[in-house]
């Protein structure tokens, strides 16, 4: 306006165009199996952003290996089979994309077996580690995964190597536990007293007079190696093997010739049994 005077000019204000597209993240690498959000964001004319992952349309094609991935309407892409991908979006007039690597199958869970197992001192037990993957399948990783043995009542219970043999070295209990991939899991082994593996005694064969005694001894051999002298704690019996009545033992392995023939002494120690044969002769005539 001017002494009076005033022009009009029209003004159009357009909205802000879209200037460009671009896809996020940047050369994705996704383990066979697992999932990838992809982002779309337009910018605009007048510097504006938006995300535009909702409104864009997704496509997936090969690079290298076959059926690598799938996409969405949303942006969801599955890694399904090693190789490269393109992944791409398109919004109104713009497209832009990204290529994604589909890696190994990586492992998402970890079992232990057996649980809870129990052993006797000196003795072994194999475990065994199963770990899950992305793609759904399993595979035992026993020999692949990291062993570690922690007491948990007791001291020195158990060690274990490399391929998850434990061994059972004192009375106790002691916590197992496998690492593969991030994954851990871990299970409790009990080692109670050794066992017995066998049983012996002697002498195998003894030769008696009638009346007169014989001493037998009783030795057990442990799973822990070790060897445990048992008479005493043992239990004894004889049996006629020829003739009647012709030995007795008692409970320290003393067996006494009664009658002229054969008998056989056995000895029976925490489920092992040993035998022995015991021969009673007439003995010397009075004079």
């Amino acid at each position: 306006e001017y002494e009076g005077l005033h022009i009009d000019t029209p003004m159009t204000v357009t909205a802000a165009t879209l200037q460009s597209l671009s896809v996020s993240p940047r050369v994705p690498k996704v383990p066979r199996g697992l999932t990838q959000q992809m982002k779309a964001t337009a910018t605009f004319s007048d510097g504006s952003t938006q995300d535009v992952t909702a409104l864009s349309g997704w496509s997936v094609k090969d690079v290298s290996g076959t059926g690598v991935a799938s996409v969405s309407s949303a942006g969801l892409v599955t890694a399904r089979q090693q190789g490269k991908a393109t992944v791409t979006a398109r919004y109104l007039t713009k497209t832009s994309y990204t290529t994604m690597e589909v890696t190994p199958a990586v492992a998402t869970a970890l079992a232990v077996s057996p649980l809870s197992p129990s052993i006797a001192k000196g003795t072994t037990q194999r475990f065994t580690a199963a770990a899950t993957f992305s793609d759904g399948s399993t595979q035992v990783v026993t020999d692949q995964a990291d062993w570690i043995v922690t007491d948990v009542m007791g001291s020195g219970v158990a060690s274990i190597d490399g391929t998850g043999n434990a061994f059972g070295d004192a009375v106790g209990q002691a916590k197992v536990r496998a690492e593969f991939q991030g994954q851990a899991a871990e299970t409790t082994l009990t080692v109670t007293p050794a066992t017995v593996i066998s049983l012996a005694v002697s002498p195998t064969a003894a030769t008696v007079d009638k009346g007169a005694v014989v001493k037998f001894t009783a030795s057990a051999r442990l799973s822990d190696g070790s060897t445990q002298d048992v008479t005493t704690t043992a239990s004894w019996t004889s049996a006629d093997l020829m003739g009647t009545g012709v030995a007795s033992v008692d409970a320290s392995g003393q067996a006494k010739g009664q009658a002229v023939g054969q008998a056989r002494i056995s000895v029976t120690y925490r489920g092992a049994t040993a035998t022995a044969t015991v021969e009673v002769k007439p003995g010397p005539l009075p004079p």
